[in-house]
């Protein structure tokens, strides 16, 4: 039975109704044929048939047509119909039509016919909650649409389009069914414009098989599940549309199902805006992916993703997560505020961006584990808790290339690669000769230089290539005032973490590096040129034994650093290196122990490393001095960075708080008004290096102050200091360290 929300009002005459059913048809059938041509193409003009009746079935009086009689006689018709309803019958504002079972368009009848809901203040809604399952069912080969109706109910689904149907929707609104508002099967095909599909207990619009469904300036939300789901190798094409607030998602596909936004705005899904998994393909362009509960784009398996011209931004955890062989490209884009991270990758995924902008993530801008590669390219990191881009050494993750990136305003270094730091080699300053640097990295290395204040890599300068031992060199004199020039190198598609590589200023970190003294200090306060500087005496054969060696990647990093003293200290020291047990070694050498110890002992007082020493009045260091160092729960995963900051401790450097522009930055943090990045150097910087080599030069001899370098000219004559003071002759060393937070992948609800 049909039954109407609104009475049954007198009908205008006969003739009157005709004339405005016709005017009204004019303007629909023209914008039909605007909007889909290929249906409407070699068609006469379109035949009216007008409801006159508010019950569903067959109507004995032939001037009273029911919707019934109309679809039959429109579907006996090889012509293209129009069905309106009478708004003197139906009301002037919203009607409902409730149906008693399924409304079935075939491919037994001809004709492209149409539905036209329009009533002057409203549109008419069918309702098909009795139906056992759609509301409306177009099948076969039959073409067919609806304007400006509802669709409400269907104890499956509200409307059902399959085999190689064809169905426009034009400002419908299709709401509240038991299942999908929309599922489309086959190899059939839908195209919804305007109207909104909400409130369905399932999935907005549901996509099988081969078939396809394009949407154009569609309002989506609230539904059970998606907004738009696809599967097996079904299509969906989205231009101008909105979804927010799915219980799961915006968009899922899964499979090989493939699906294409343009200019739309995902929000306020619980678990992903978008979920791609199996072999789907995802394309997004000019959108934005918002506050999502979670992630705004999850993929796994092989799926694939690109993104043009998209911002993701607030979401709860992460804006992107890539698991298995997922693939990501993304193109003149945005991740902002990304509770965690801005994207992290597992597995063996993978990324390739293009002027990306990641900004004000909770943790790491991109966060790569695992086999995860990652190609970035002119991309800026600003704002981020804690480093840029943060990835496994590369001989143990895939590659991560990053050229031509810039990053400012990060809480740590622009590029973290843990745990073990030590591959691709990190440019190292080895000589500084004058204005003259030369540094060392991987044999044929792309070397790319950057710019600015604080070793953090914001703005781009140039690019050399190492020589075939890994030497290059850059000039000081290249360095504008009151900067610093960092660099990273790439070698073999993965790049290395940044380092300063050349600076002109140093005065008061010179002072904080062999003094401890002055605003850098530890201490803070103004420079005493009066304080002394510890060294060993000149020609000290210096034997570092490693005792315990956790793993290989701790030895192979000792060795290059000793292999570096001479350079450092101009032959002054003579340094070797023992690892496990050692012969005495013959003459008048110092053997400095550097051993392992448990993360819980006392001589780390809750540090990662320690350097305990001793000097006389005149400042040279005394025997016995000895390394401990905090061995991870897993020694393979033991991280020897901390290494290199405790053995310029050995070689008298001090705590120097610039964050990036020194690897004896310690505990202490850099002054609030600096600047300076709390966090570390992954190696000796050109100011370590150059301290090292003021420290060791074999023309200052005897008992040395920082005042007698400023009389030499080895550090500005502008340093000004106050009174000394020598209260201790025992120190106890240690570098800040602060670790990002567990990175773990989501699961789908």
């Amino acid at each position: 039975m049909t039954a109407l929300t609104r009475p049954r009002r007198k009908s205008r005459t006969p003739l009157l109704t005709a004339i405005l059913v016709l005017g009204a048809f004019a303007s629909v059938q023209v914008a039909t044929r605007d909007q889909h041509p290929e249906a409407s193409a070699g068609t006469s003009r379109l035949q009216p048939l007008v409801v006159l009746n508010p019950h569903l079935g067959r109507s004995t009086d032939p001037a009273q047509m029911t919707l019934l009689d109309a679809l039959t006689r429109a579907r006996e018709d090889p012509r293209d119909n129009v069905i309106r309803f009478d708004a003197a019958v139906f009301g002037s504002s919203d009607a409902t039509i409730r149906l008693s079972e399924t409304l079935t368009i075939s491919d037994e009848s001809g004709g492209h016919d149409r539905i036209d809901g329009s009533l002057p203040g409203g549109f008419v809604t069918l309702d098909g909650s009795d139906c056992p399952d759609a509301g409306i069912m177009v099948s076969g080969k039959a073409q067919f649409s609806l304007l400006n109706v509802g669709v409400r109910g269907g104890r499956i689904r509200g409307v059902l389009i399959t085999e190689n149907a064809r169905l426009n929707l034009d400002n419908v609104k299709v709401r509240e069914c038991s299942g999908p508002g929309l599922a489309v099967f086959g190899e059939a095909k839908v195209h919804i414009q305007g109207g909104a599909i909400t409130e369905n207990r399932s999935h907005g619009v549901e996509v099988r098989d081969r078939a396809f469904a394009s949407l154009e300036q569609v309002k989506l939300g609230g539904n059970g599940q998606s907004d738009l789901a696809g599967f097996n190798e079904g299509a969906i094409s989205a231009s101008g549309c909105s979804m927010s607030s799915a219980a799961d998602w915006n968009v899922v596909l899964s499979e090989e199902a493939r699906a294409s936004l343009t200019r739309c705005t995902l929000s306020r899904a619980r678990f992903a805006n978008a979920d791609a998994s199996g072999k789907a393909r995802l394309q997004i362009a000019d959108s934005t992916i918002d506050d999502s509960v979670r992630t705004g784009i999850f993929a796994t398996g092989q799926a694939t993703i690109d993104l043009t011209s998209t911002r993701l931004r607030r979401h709860g955890s992460r804006c992107v997560e890539l698991q298995d062989e997922a693939a990501a490209t993304m193109e003149a884009s945005a991740m902002e505020f990304g509770g965690e991270h801005g994207m992290v990758l597992f597995g063996k995924s993978s990324v390739h961006a293009t002027q990306v902008r990641v900004a004000d993530s909770g943790s790491h801008g991109i966060c790569l584990r695992q086999q995860a590669r990652g190609w970035f390219d002119r991309c800026v990191f600003t704002g981020n808790r804690s480093a840029g881009i943060a990835c496994p050494d590369a001989h143990e993750g895939g590659p991560v290339r990053a050229t031509r990136c810039t990053f400012s305003g990060n809480g740590m270094r622009p590029i973290c690669r843990g745990p073990l730091h030590i591959s691709p080699l990190v440019p190292t300053p080895i000589r500084i000769d004058g204005p003259q640097v030369t540094c060392m990295t991987e044999p044929k290395a792309t070397i790319e230089f950057y710019v600015d204040h604080v070793g953090e890599a914001a703005r781009y300068l140039k690019t050399v290539t190492a020589d075939g031992m890994g030497r290059f060199t850059v000039d000081c004199r290249d360095v504008p005032a009151g900067r610093v020039i960092t660099a990273a190198a790439t070698s073999e598609e993965s790049t290395s973490e940044f380092n300063v590589v050349a600076a002109n200023d140093s005065g008061p970190i010179l002072a904080a590096l062999l003094g401890d003294t002055g605003p850098l200090s530890d201490e803070g306060g103004q420079i005493r040129l009066e304080s002394l500087l510890r060294r060993w005496e000149a020609d000290t054969r210096l034997v570092f034994h490693l005792v315990n060696p956790p793993n290989s990647a701790v030895e192979r990093y000792v060795r290059f650093l000793v292999d570096r003293i001479n350079d450092w200290t101009g032959a002054s020291l003579q340094s070797e290196l023992g690892i496990g047990q050692i012969r005495r070694p013959p003459g008048k050498a110092v053997v400095l122990p550097i051993r392992y110890v448990t993360a819980d002992s006392p001589n780390l007082v809750g540090r990662g490393g320690a350097t305990f020493m001793a000097w006389d009045a005149g400042g040279s260091f005394m025997p016995p001095m000895e390394v401990v160092l905090a061995v991870a729960q897993d020694p393979r995963r033991t991280c020897p960075r901390v290494l290199a900051h405790e053995i310029g401790h050995t070689l008298g450097l001090c705590h120097a708080r610039v964050g990036l522009l020194s690897r004896m930055q310690g505990i202490t943090p850099p002054p609030k008004d600096s600047g300076y990045v709390n966090d570390f150097s992954p190696m000796m910087t050109y100011y370590d290096v150059l301290a090292l080599q003021i420290l060791h030069d074999r023309r200052n001899t005897g008992r040395l102050t920082l005042g007698r370098l400023v009389e030499k000219g080895a550090i500005p004559k502008n340093t000004a200091g106050v009174s000394a003071s020598d209260t201790f002759s025992r120190s106890l060393f240690g570098p800040g360290t602060r670790p990002a937070p567990p990175v773990t992948p989501a699961s789908r609800p």
